[in-house]
């Protein structure tokens, strides 16, 4: 374990990382404002319907309903919450997790998005600082930040800090449970604590965190038993991964019981995986096998033609499926929107929400049971999709993608959030000072050439990293196809996903570099 550094070099190392954080903002700051995404407004929603839950909770059953509320879901436009519309709102709001809404509303609320936006550098310029120090202790702070300006460069990770979205914590995480596994003995305690503290937000944050922490976990396992330590060595190895990981998942659940009690019934996580399986269409056999004899909550989808997930996680079944084309226009989605928040869910329809996720349980092992092989298909293709599928593009910012789409309740939730955004959308169909659809070639290229570097590197050994560092680089790749695999088969290969880690790569081939400066310094001098 390193030493303990003194203050003085505790306050250097700081003014390195407030810098190395204004460089990742870089990408925001020229775009003229964070970037944000249509779930923004939902988490700046949920988390004031949830402080407002804590301080006034919503009436448990048996006790009188008191009307005048107002709830950030379907309804939300009356401002008068009926206990049909909580019913149903409670089995999908839950998707934006309240460990982070929470905190999203109370420093929207005191310093705007820009808030937001520094919080999140500073956390992910001191998690890149950890990592350059485990890979090469002696770099001096001016190289480290040259480091994160070529990242920001080449990479999504400046994109990443700057979006109102907790999607940067899912690549933070993955980078500190590799360095936990690999590179621990070159980091501090109160570094390591950091990163387990990290990983555990990071799983509260977003649900898919915790799978990739399970994958983390078992591949730096697999990894260091192969290396021969043995099972028992290699478990040490992960255990401050997965005791990270255990201490996330209580707290969510103890979090899910507080929310249980605002909101006066329990909350329900969406329907996830049955809407996977309504998608890809692997769950009509089962649906036209069980239904003339059990009436599933679903039966009404039966000889239906499949549309998006989306449809099935957030909309089902207040509407029938939206035929295909409609399914991918922009200005019936926003229509949609406003629609069901102008309107009421009915005790039926609340019903029958509840009941479809229950049942998914029955309907997923049915799917699989009558259409597994189909599924598998799929959810290979996905996966592999999702691999290749990265980068920022025109979809990465909501308010530029909604720019030809006219006036709509989303897009006045997010002026709200965005002063001066809608504006931009009016005089320009990029609503920012560039084109996002520039940065994905940008950062293919980062990943492609890290990856050549990183290969050709380790042929030649003079160049190839020593001590931890080729374990570090191979735990990091076989978790970035892992983050494929698991989000294209859970959600679909969507490139968010995926540009939320691959940043680690481009990495990597700087951690080397770094290195290779380190061993240029250390080496004796020839002789004369």
């Amino acid at each position: 374990m390193p030493p303990a550094r003194p203050a003085a070099s505790l306050i250097r190392d700081g003014a390195w990382v407030a810098l190395a954080a204004a460089i990742l903002l870089m990408p925001a700051l020229i775009w003229g404002r964070p970037f944000v995404f249509g779930d923004t407004a939902y988490y700046w929603g949920w988390g004031g319907d949830i402080l407002d839950a804590l301080q006034r909770p919503w009436p448990a059953p048996g006790q009188p309903w008191v009307g005048g509320r107002t709830l950030h879901g379907w309804g939300f436009a009356t401002h008068d919450a009926t206990l049909a519309d909580l019913r149903f709102n409670l089995t999908w709001l839950t998707a934006r997790s309240a460990f982070y809404a929470v905190p999203f509303r109370l420093l929207t609320n005191a310093g705007g998005l820009w808030l937001v936006a520094a919080a999140q550098a500073l956390v992910t310029a001191w998690t890149l600082k950890v990592a350059v120090r485990a890979a090469a202790p002696s770099t001096p702070g001016l190289v480290y930040v040259i480091g994160v300006a070529a990242l920001t460069v080449a990479s999504s990770i400046g994109f990443e800090a700057g979006y109102a979205m907790p999607d940067l914590f899912g690549g933070l995480a993955v980078l500190a449970a590799v360095l936990l596994t690999t590179l621990a003995d070159r980091i501090g305690r109160v570094e390591r604590v950091g990163l387990m503290g990290l990983i555990v937000y990071a799983v509260l944050a977003h649900s898919e965190n915790g799978l990739n922490m399970v994958a983390a976990a078992m591949l730096g396992a697999l990894l260091w038993w192969r290396a021969g330590v043995g099972w028992r060595g290699a478990l040490v190895r992960v255990a401050p991964t997965l005791l990270a990981l255990a201490v996330g998942l209580a707290v969510a659940a103890g979090g899910g019981a507080v929310l249980g009690k605002a909101f006066g019934r329990p909350t329900h996580m969406p329907p996830f995986p049955v809407a996977r399986l309504l998608a890809d269409d692997a769950a009509q056999p089962y649906l036209r096998q069980t239904c003339p004899k059990t009436p599933l909550a679903a039966c009404d989808l039966v000889g239906k033609p499949p549309v998006a997930i989306e449809y099935y996680l957030w909309v089902y079944p207040l509407e029938g499926p939206p035929s295909a084309r409609q399914a991918n226009d922009n200005r019936y989605v926003l229509t949609q929107f406003d629609r069901l928040s102008a309107r009421h869910v009915t005790d039926a329809e609340a019903d029958q929400r509840e009941r479809y996720v229950r049942e998914q349980g029955r309907v997923v092992l049915g799917g699989l049971k009558a259409n597994g092989v189909g599924e598998a298909r799929a959810a290979l293709l996905s996966g592999l999709l999702a691999v290749i599928n990265f980068g920022v593009g025109r979809d990465f910012d909501t308010l530029a993608l909604m720019a030809p789409t006219g006036q709509s309740g989303l897009r006045d939730r997010l002026d709200a959030l965005t002063p001066g955004g809608i504006g931009c959308v009016s005089r320009s169909d990029r609503c920012g000072r560039f084109d996002l659809r520039a940065a994905t070639p940008v950062q293919y290229a980062g990943v492609v050439i890290a990856l050549v570097f990183l290969v050709a590197c380790g042929f030649i050994p003079r160049a190839a990293p020593t001590g931890g560092l080729p374990a570090f680089l191979t735990l990091t790749l076989g978790l970035v196809l892992a983050n494929a695999v698991i989000c294209g088969v859970l959600s679909g290969p969507y490139a968010r996903y995926q540009t939320r880690v691959e940043w680690i790569i481009p990495l990597g081939a700087l951690m080397l570099i770094a290195q290779w400066r380190e061993r240029s310094r250390l080496s004796p001098a020839p002789d004369r």
